[in-house]
């Protein structure tokens, strides 16, 4: 049978399928467990299997500690789309639930990122505390621990399958890298800040986690989907990218981003240009000449397809109300200055 690509070649990891052995006889005959570990450089750690209607681990096989790691057994068969799985073996010392966020009962939901690595969401927060503290700042350019949870958050929500939830959810907690060592190195927001020492800090927050909790080739995934948020939509780009993506844009579109555009922009920009309000002929994305001029370049998000657009069907419904919202804030705030009396603004000089 076929193993799960991002299993492949770990060690204590057997899956057992009825495919394999013609039937299942295996799965409740301790005596024939040898016969279920053919697979190279594996070990049985733990076994789980199917008696009846009742899913059951033998006692007799594992201690009460590697009881602890189990039933990753609820939806295998869509997290992996391997429908004829019966049953798994897992490694010694990784927790399933903790690994996967598969839920111990039906009906229970999946983990978050932060209940599924706890050790990684602490690391990360740890480091923009220190950071928060020895620089005297409240976020690093707008973004805070808060912005990076939420990201991660709106990735478990919005991904199209399990498994890039599970990854995308982890690259939402670390995408405020570069923004943290901007403020470490002194670069300013818009300074350019080495690729070497992004992946060294990211790396540092996911040797946090157990040796073994992400394969090689997951952290190569979660972090090259981390320097690559802030580009263009491009044609390549890997499933966890376009989550992360859809996810930081769905955060910077919520109400109290608003609030942090002043924030970002502080004494750099006016709130308003009480000239031409939206319409500054000199105003681009790079210098948008006020802060309520910036609000409607994130209109360009609600377009599908192109080099900004949201991308992902859920992502883009949810996006329908932040839209929505964003156009009342900016047609009402124009209505009021109008109220005033204080547009037209007068020339003064003539």
């Amino acid at each position: 049978m076929d193993i799960p690509k991002r299993l492949r070649g770990v060690k204590g990891v057997v899956f057992i399928g009825k495919d394999h052995f013609g039937d299942s006889s295996c799965l409740s005959s301790p005596t024939r467990w040898e016969k279920c570990s053919d697979y190279e450089d594996c070990t049985i750690d733990m076994f789980l299997g199917k008696e009846g209607n009742d899913y059951c681990l033998h006692p007799e096989e594992t201690t009460p500690s590697q009881q602890d790691y189990c039933l990753i057994w609820w939806r295998m068969r869509e997290a992996y789309e391997v429908p004829h799985i019966a049953a798994v073996f897992i490694p010694h010392g990784i927790s399933c639930k903790s690994v996967w966020g598969i839920p111990l009962n039906p009906g229970e939901p999946l983990s978050l990122t932060w209940e599924r690595y706890p050790n990684l969401t602490k690391a990360v927060k740890r480091t923009h505390e220190e950071a928060e503290r020895e620089f005297n700042v409240q976020a690093f350019h707008c973004h805070d621990f808060f912005h990076a949870f939420r990201v991660s958050n709106w990735a478990e929500q919005i991904a199209p399958d399990p498994e890039t939830a599970r990854k995308a959810g982890v690259a939402g907690l670390l995408h405020n890298d570069d923004r943290i060592l901007q403020v470490n190195l002194r670069l300013g927001f818009a300074g350019k800040v080495p690729e070497k020492l992004r992946v060294q800090m990211m790396n540092g927050w996911l040797d946090a986690e157990p040796v073994g909790t992400f394969l090689p080739e997951e952290r190569a995934e979660i972090i090259d989907a981390v320097l690559k948020h802030s580009n263009r939509n491009g044609p390549n780009d890997s499933l966890v990218l376009i989550t992360l993506m859809d996810a930081d844009r769905l955060v910077n579109l919520e109400a109290d981003c608003i609030i942090r555009n002043g924030q970002y922009f502080g004494n750099s920009l006016r709130v308003v240009d009480p000239v031409y309000l939206l319409d500054d002929p000199k105003a681009t994305f790079r210098d948008p000449r006020s802060i309520l001029r910036t609000m409607p370049e994130r209109f360009d998000w609600e377009k599908e397809g192109g080099f900004v657009g949201l991308r992902l069907p859920k992502a883009r419904e949810f996006a329908k109300r932040r839209f929505a919202f964003w156009r009342l804030f900016i047609q009402e705030t124009i209505e009021q200055i109008k109220e005033s009396g204080a547009v037209p603004f007068p020339d003064f000089e003539s």
